[in-house]
C-alpha cells in the first residue's frame, strides 16, 4: 500500500510539473514583449512589441517610436510624434491599426461640422494596406479625391497619385444599403505603397436635394469589412474609421539580408511585399517576438 502511495504521490507531483512547465513556457512566449525596462503598454493599447517603443532605447530606431499622450484619460498612444494618427493595435506579423479622420463637407445647421479634408501622413515610411482597406465616399449628392503619394522603393522618391469617386441618390429609399456601388455610397481600391494621402469630400449642388436626410458628403480610408453602411451615416458618420498599415524593417541599403542581425536567436529574415524591406519571424517549433534576444519560445507538443 507504501508503495501504491508513493506511486500516487510521484504521478501527481509529476503532472503538477508538467502543468507549471506548460505555463512558464507560455508565460515566456507571450512575456517577452518590450525591450527589458520599457513600458509595453499605453492605456487601450496593451501591447507595444520591439522594435516599437515608448522612448529612447526601448525602440529599433525613431520610425517605430510610440508616443503615449497622457493628456487622454486613459492615455491614448500615437505613431511617432503625430497627434492625430492613433494607434490602436500592433502585430509583430507586420500590422499596424489606426484610427484615421473622416473628411467631411457639411450644409444647412450642419455646416460647422465641414473640415473638407483630411490628412494621413506615414513620416514613418510604413504603407496603407492596399489589400487590406478601401477608400469610400459616402453621400447622395457627393464625390470624393483621395491624393496622395506612392513611395518608390528602390529610389525612396515620392511618386504622385490621385483617384476617387461620386455616389448620387434622389432619396432615403433608393440607397442601396447592401453595397457601395454608388447610390449612397461608392469604394475604390488603394494602391501598394501609399504613404501620404489627401482625403477630400466635396459636393455638386451643395446637397440642396436631399439636405433633409443627407447634409454631408463623407469619404476616408477604412479597413476592408470594418465599415457596416447605416443609413443614420447619410446624416453623422463618426470621426474617425480603422485603416490597416503595413511595416518593416528598414536599412540604408534599401535590400533584404538573409544575414540580417535583427532576427535574434530562434528567428529568420524574410523580404516583405512591395520591397518595402524584411521582416522576422519565429523559426517552425518557435513562437513569441523574433525581434528580442530569447524572444523566440520552444512550443510545447500537446499531441
Amino acid at each position: 500500500m507504501a508503495i501504491g502511495i508513493i506511486t500516487g504521490l510521484l504521478v501527481g507531483l509529476l503532472a503538477v510539473l508538467f502543468v507549471q512547465q506548460e505555463v512558464l513556457s507560455t508565460e515566456a512566449a507571450e512575456g517577452l514583449v518590450a525591450m527589458p525596462g520599457c513600458n509595453s503598454s499605453c492605456g487601450s493599447l496593451s501591447r507595444i512589441p520591439y522594435p516599437f517603443g515608448v522612448k529612447e532605447g526601448c525602440y529599433l530606431n525613431r520610425q517605430f517610436l510610440i508616443t503615449c499622450n497622457y493628456s487622454y484619460d486613459p492615455p491614448r498612444a500615437f505613431l511617432m510624434n503625430s497627434k492625430t494618427v492613433e494607434v490602436l493595435n500592433i502585430s509583430i506579423a507586420g500590422d499596424l491599426n489606426v484610427n484615421g479622420l473622416v473628411a467631411r463637407d457639411c450644409y444647412g445647421s450642419y455646416s460647422n461640422m465641414s473640415n473638407g479634408w483630411a490628412f494621413l501622413d506615414l513620416v514613418s515610411k510604413f504603407t496603407i494596406s492596399e489589400s487590406r482597406n478601401k477608400f469610400t465616399v459616402l453621400g447622395c449628392d457627393s464625390y470624393g479625391y483621395l491624393d496622395g503619394y506612392l513611395l518608390n522603393t528602390r529610389s525612396g522618391q515620392r511618386n504622385g497619385y490621385t483617384s476617387g469617386c461620386s455616389t448620387v441618390c434622389d432619396y432615403n429609399a433608393s440607397v442601396d444599403a447592401n453595397s457601395c456601388t454608388g447610390s449612397g455610397c461608392c469604394q475604390v481600391a488603394i494602391p501598394p505603397g501609399l504613404v501620404f494621402t489627401n482625403t477630400s469630400a466635396l459636393s455638386f449642388k451643395k446637397h440642396r436635394d436631399v439636405l433633409g436626410f443627407n447634409p454631408c458628403t463623407y469619404a476616408f480610408i477604412v479597413e476592408d469589412g470594418r465599415f457596416d453602411y447605416n443609413f443614420s451615416y447619410l446624416k453623422n458618420m463618426p470621426k474617425r474609421m480603422p485603416i490597416v498599415l503595413e511595416w518593416a524593417i528598414q536599412d540604408s541599403t534599401k535590400t533584404w539580408s538573409s544575414s540580417s542581425t535583427i532576427c535574434k536567436g530562434k528567428a529568420t529574415s524574410f523580404p516583405a511585399k512591395n520591397n518595402l524591406g524584411y521582416r522576422c519571424q519565429c523559426n517552425d517549433g518557435y513562437q513569441g517576438n523574433p525581434y528580442l534576444d530569447g524572444g523566440c519560445q520552444g512550443v510545447l507538443d500537446s499531441s
